[in-house]
């Protein structure tokens, strides 16, 4: 049979070609009805439907751009550009609603108490998941990176992978060694609002609006300025002009650490590189990415001399994964014939794994006998299940029996309950507190944190990689 019958596996990318960007549906329908909705508290058939009223499209096909979704960029969704553009989506993205510049005139730069965190950056009316993603992966590990706001205005350091680089994404070509330069961008406090005025987000912005919690905004508008987004006017950029992109770059821009791939390695291997970019298939079994990610979390074990086989864990380093640019990617690239295999195969029909989407990873999950990886999707918001906010697999297609294995394993693959995680001491800086306080996420909330069984990691993630202190 053959895999790839429409010839999406030309889309797999390369290291330096990574390419994610979905627009978020729930700040979209919010904007294009210019009005707030309390996402958390709507009933999930109800919030289903309005997506599917909104965007014209069925519920299940708005995840995968080889349907047609308006979610995705015309270039990667087989759709009539004119019909896209004059349906309010895609490439205009709100951009008209961009243009309500108000400052909050009771903010600051963020909230002394608690310290930043990864719920403040949720992603707003743009393509950059993948910057939102490296925004919310560096709260969550490094909170000491995220600065304060000086004399009125936000100063920010961003760094080029390549210094000598004019043009984005300012970094080096595959095996090239590269030390990350730094410069300073300077915004002023006032951010793009809906017709609402302040607190009707449309860009990036916190997950409960918090008068003081605006750094993760101006971190993004200050990210387009080093993007060099047009201005309209001066220091007023759009960040919804932002286009598709990688993660692992957003790190290196956002932290000045480096990536490497097996190429850097490869290339360089007198200096003794650690190789922290691995594409999902170079992985003989899930119980080896497991491993992987395990290896990169703090492990607090009463100093006993071995590490334990398996505990929750949460990262070291800020660190993000991705999927692949459609399902029919993804099954090719894994070998798997979904219909003689569907328990091994990849669906993108719901909006907690999307594809062609960056994820934060916060780090591992373990209930004998089962391990997972804990993720966190920059929309902030999922179609929430039965007993609270975990991710629901709905089958689109109840009375088809060909599905049923597929959409069984998938709701049974997800974790709930308390994730309790100690972080690693050196990287709080007394952010978190000294020694660092135990961090406590319930996995059933509504937030897009959720806990994925490592197997189904592996089929629907097309990679995985971090930047860390050499």
């Amino acid at each position: 049979m053959n895999l790839d019958p429409e010839g999406w596996i030309g889309m797999v990318e390369k290291r330096q070609e990574i390419n994610t960007g979905v627009i978020n549906p729930y700040a979209f329908v919010a904007s294009r009805k210019g009005r707030k909705y309390d996402w958390k508290n709507i009933e999930a058939g109800e919030k289903k439907k309005l997506l599917e009223t909104v965007f014209k499209c069925p519920y299940h096909k708005l995840f995968d751009p080889q349907h047609g979704s308006p979610l995705f960029n015309s270039r990667n969704s087989p759709r009539d550009t004119a019909k896209f553009q004059s349906e309010g989506t895609g490439e205009t993205r709100c951009t008209a609603a961009v243009q309500n510049w108000l400052p909050n005139s009771a903010g600051t730069f963020s909230s002394p108490n608690p310290p930043p965190g990864i719920n403040d950056a949720v992603q707003g009316c743009s393509l950059n998941c993948w910057f939102v993603a490296a925004l919310a992966s560096v709260a969550w590990t490094w909170p000491d990176y995220i600065k304060t706001w000086l004399a009125g205005q936000c100063k920010l350091r961003l760094f080029k992978g390549d210094p000598s680089g004019t043009t984005p994404p300012y970094m080096p070509a595959d095996g090239t060694d590269y030390t990350p330069s730094g410069a300073f961008y300077t915004t002023g406090l006032p951010l793009p609002f809906g017709s609402n005025g302040v607190g009707d987000w449309v860009c990036c912005r916190p997950d409960t609006p918090h008068p003081n919690v605006l750094w993760s905004a101006l971190f993004e508008k200050a990210y387009a300025k080093f993007w060099q987004l047009p201005d309209a006017p001066a220091d007023q950029p759009y960040p919804t002009k932002f286009g598709t992109h990688s993660p692992l770059n957003a790190l290196v821009h956002l932290t000045g650490k480096r990536y490497y791939s097996k190429l850097d390695v490869d290339n360089y291997p007198l200096k003794n590189y650690v190789r922290t970019f691995f594409d999902m298939v170079e992985f003989s079994s899930a119980d080896d990415i497991f491993d992987k990610i395990y290896k990169q979390c703090y492990i607090l074990h009463g100093g006993e001399p071995d590490v334990p086989v398996a505990v929750p864990a949460m990262t070291r380093y800020p660190m993000v994964a991705w999927t692949y640019p459609n399902a029919a990617a993804a099954n090719a690239a894994n070998g798997v014939d979904p219909v003689a295999n569907p328990e091994k195969s990849a669906k993108y029909t719901n909006d907690s794994i999307v594809s062609m989407h960056s994820y934060s990873v916060l780090g591992v999950h373990y209930i004998s006998p089962k391990k997972y990886i804990v993720l966190r999707n920059p929309w902030g918001v999922s179609i929430p299940g039965a007993f609270g906010g975990d991710p629901r697999f709905i089958d689109p297609s109840p009375n088809d029996p060909s599905d049923d294995i597929y959409y069984t394993e998938m709701n049974n693959a997800i974790a709930t309950g308390p994730w309790t995680v100690t972080p690693m001491p050196s990287n709080s800086n007394g952010c978190l507190g000294n020694p660092p306080i135990p961090l406590t996420i319930d996995l059933g909330a509504d937030d897009g944190i959720f806990a994925l069984a490592v197997d189904k990691f592996r089929w629907h993630f097309k990679g995985f990689g971090w930047v860390q202190v050499q």
